[in-house]
C-alpha cells in the first residue's frame, strides 16, 4: 500500500486525536456517573462520539466517503465494504446512536 496523502495522513490523526479525547472524557466521568442520569448521558455522548470518530478515521484512511451523520449503524456499514470483520466487532456499538446529535442523515 502506498503512503498517504499528507494532507489524508493529517485528517486521519485529527479523528484519532479527537476519537481519543472523547474516550478519556467518558473514563473520567464514568466512575461518577451512577447515581446521575443526567451525567450518565454525558458518558454516553462520549462514548458514541468517540466511537463514531474512530469509524470516520478508518473510512477516512481508506478514502470511502461519509455522509455528515451521527448514525453509528449507517457508518458502520460503509465500514463493512472494506472491513468487514471490524463492522461486524462494531454491531453492539449501534446502541450508542441515540447519545449523538439529534441530526438528520
Amino acid at each position: 500500500m502506498k503512503p498517504l496523502d499528507p494532507d489524508l495522513e493529517s485528517l486521519v490523526c485529527r479523528w484519532i486525536e479527537k476519537a481519543e479525547a472523547d474516550l478519556a472524557a467518558a473514563e473520567q466521568l464514568a466512575p461518577n456517573a451512577a447515581d446521575n442520569i443526567r451525567q450518565r448521558e454525558i458518558v454516553g455522548f462520549h462514548c458514541q462520539q468517540s466511537v463514531e470518530k474512530y469509524i470516520k478515521a478508518l473510512l477516512t484512511y481508506d478514502q470511502v466517503e461519509f455522509p455528515k451523520t451521527h448514525h453509528i449503524g449507517r457508518l458502520r456499514m460503509l465500514m463493512s465494504t472494506i472491513h468487514p470483520e471490524a463492522a461486524e466487532a462494531m454491531i453492539g456499538a449501534e446502541w450508542l446512536t441515540p447519545f449523538g446529535v439529534a441530526r438528520s442523515g
